[in-house]
């Protein structure tokens, strides 16, 4: 793929191409070299990235292009080559967001339209990057002026990104285009006024206050070339530019492209017509909403990519990432993958991604798949993927390790239709059972303890899936578990991999972990709708309820489930909560729980309502448990601090 190139460039040009500590340095790097920082982190090359690996991805929906953008707004445009930097210079003075402890950063409306606000001059210069297509799909970047007087904005090309160093040989301006190292990389909506370039140990930053030069351009066999195009900005006024993935197209184009607003607009609307879920405004809503959205970036086509620029990833993190998708109602995307897998399975049934067997995983997800939206004639287009899936895993020496995996192929077999076939691979299932009874628990059983790693930062994908796994068994702990997820939330609600536990960036793994974002989601849904149980004809709603929901209405509109698509709603009387369901095409011997709410509480049918008696033992708490965490020191040599 092409995520893991990336990497490995990375990996190769990051201990050779770092800027030099005189330079203006990005957000991470910042941190890092300043022995005034509390981020401060001295090593022996000084050019990993080591607590500063937090960013946010933003996509498009229709293409596999995935970019990473910096708690400053600065844009990993090529990783392993060069970065967009954005400079403000206001009352004679410029100012660099990567330094300036004022600057603020959101996503727009839960969307992968991020915002980033820099203070000067007694007002707001906004600078906003997401992903669009007209003609070229494209980085948009825009840079809004809200302050009372003109400022001059530069845009900076440099040779570094989010992990380290990088390389830039040359430089070149035609007109209102940049090219680097011979590829076309930015186009503006206008000409800059001048391009201010430096090279080997000279930073371009520098040398902004100096004479005009006249410059178009610059070599640096080094590999350190670098510029910064200077543009004036007036009060109101918005500039805008893009970095396109491939051709430029029409020099006009700019001018068609949807704005921030629109963009995010559209992300919201996806969301909402998978499914909606309406819960009191705070931490919970905020996350739930943004990350179901982020869900959407790891679809790459008919493949799955949740930890872009990180890790590769495991075949059970592609099926729980696969699962939370359908969860969250993407049918369409979900069955892309299924599809997908189908074209990746050989002929003796094994589905191989990566050098590795998904077989078991991906059937595992099928079945939650079709469980949660029952399309037939899919499911029978792809009756092959389950038979031929089986058949390779009862054929391994391992096959007993693969029970997951043939149980949910049963259940397909079931769906199908196929009873002969279920019979028979029943009766298999159940000869592995009795040799290896122990291959029947879970991987990670409910209420079992993380175990202490002490190697590289919080752990936060084990903590969110922790969370997921107690929310019936463990309501207190899940919700604790949940709380320290939220805790280590970058302002635009994403997650690294490993954090560090008193700085709370990324220490390792990916600074954008959609697979941390996938188990807060499921958590989040489970919380709400929980059709986990071993008795098919049996929901829990509300099976957990915040301290901080006490009081507020709570509603949740076509939440896909095993038993049909569910709705139901919350109001108060007093302090009585009033329980009202319907869940579609549910049976009439359905039974329903709300054990947040009304532990005894047993309802029936597919639609109905209750006034409930409030008792709610579980609540939330500030203090959490360090036993619910990993807890880490440094991963070179000296404890974090």
């Amino acid at each position: 793929m092409r995520f893991l190139t990336q990497r490995n460039r990375v990996q190769e040009i990051t201990e050779a191409h770092i800027p030099p500590p005189d330079w203006v340095q990005p957000w991470w790097l910042a941190r890092q070299r300043d022995p005034d920082s509390g981020a401060y982190y001295p090593s022996v090359s000084g050019v990993k990235n080591a607590v500063g690996r937090s960013w946010t991805l933003i996509g498009n929906l229709d293409s596999d292009y995935r970019v990473a953008v910096d708690r400053r707004g600065l844009i990993a445009a090529r990783p392993g080559s060069w970065s967009l930097d954005w400079w403000v210079r206001a009352s004679e003075q410029w100012v660099f967001p990567s330094t300036q402890a004022g600057t603020r950063q959101r996503i727009v409306d839960g969307s992968p339209v991020i915002e980033t606000t820099l203070r000067v001059a007694g007002g707001d210069v906004v600078h906003r990057v997401y992903m669009a297509k007209v003609e070229a799909e494209s980085v948009v970047f825009e840079i809004e002026n809200q302050t009372t007087g003109p400022v001059a904005l530069a845009l900076a090309i440099r040779p570094y990104d989010l992990q380290g160093g990088g390389m830039i040989k040359s430089i070149e301006l035609d007109e209102d285009v940049v090219t680097v190292d011979g590829v076309a990389a930015v186009r503006f909506s206008r000409n800059p006024g001048e391009l201010v370039v430096g090279k080997e140990g000279t930073d371009c930053a520098a040398l902004l206050s100096d004479e005009l030069t006249g410059s178009t351009g610059v070599v640096c066999l080094k590999g350190r070339a670098n510029a910064a195009a200077v543009f004036p900005l007036v009060h109101g006024a918005t500039f805008r530019g893009v970095l396109p993935r491939e051709s430029l197209g029409n020099k006009r184009a700019i001018d068609r492209l949807p704005s921030a607003q629109q963009v995010a607009s559209g992300w919201g609307q996806h969301a909402v017509s998978a499914c909606r879920a309406v819960i009191p405004a705070g931490r919970f809503a905020d996350a739930f909403d943004a990350g179901r959205q982020s869900l959407l970036l790891a679809g790459i086509g008919n493949d799955l990519s949740p930890a872009p620029f990180g890790p590769e990833i495991s075949a059970e993190d592609d099926c729980d990432t696969l699962i939370a998708i359908a969860e969250a109602g993407y049918e369409s995307m979900a069955q892309n993958v299924l599809i997908g897998r189908a074209q990746q399975q050989n002929q003796l049934g094994s589905v191989r991604l990566r050098n590795k067997d998904f077989t078991a995983e991906t059937l595992i997800a099928m079945e939650r798949a079709f469980a949660l939206s029952a399309d037939e004639a899919l499911m029978y287009a792809l009756s092959d993927l389950a038979t031929d899936g089986a058949r390779w895993l009862i054929a391994q020496p391992d096959a007993a390790k693969a029970i997951r995996g043939l149980e949910a192929a049963l259940a397909l077999l079931l769906l199908l239709k196929a009873d002969s076939a279920a019979f028979e691979l029943n009766k298999i299932i159940n000869k592995l059972l009795d040799k290896h009874p122990q291959q029947n628990n879970e991987i990670e059983q409910p209420g079992a303890p993380i175990e202490d790693d002490r190697s590289l930062g919080i752990d936060l994908l084990r903590t969110s899936k922790a969370a997921f796994n107690n929310v019936v068994s463990a309501p207190e702990l899940a919700l604790r578990q949940l709380e320290t997820v939220l805790d280590y939330a970058s302002p635009t609600w994403s997650w690294p991999t490993f954090a560090h536990p008193k700085l709370r960036t990324g220490t390792a793994g990916t600074g954008h972990d959609l697979r941390v974002s996938a188990w807060l989601v499921r958590t989040i849904r489970r919380m709400l709708v929980d059709d986990f149980d071993s008795e098919a004809k049996l929901l829990r709603l509300a099976t957990v309820w915040p301290d901080s929901w006490i009081g507020h209405g709570v509603e949740v509109h076509g939440m896909p489930t095993r038993n049909g698509k569910v709705s139901w709603a919350v109001r108060w009387h007093g302090d009585r909560p009033a329980l009202l369901w319907e869940v579609e095409n549910g049976s009439e011997d359905l039974v329903i729980m709300s054990p947040g709410l009304d532990p005894a509480f047993r309802g029936s049918g597919p639609r109905g309502e209750a006034l409930l008696t409030f008792d709610n033992p579980v609540g939330t708490k500030n203090d959490i448990d360090r036993a619910t965490q990993v807890t880490f020191v440094n991963p070179v040599n000296d404890s974090f601090t």
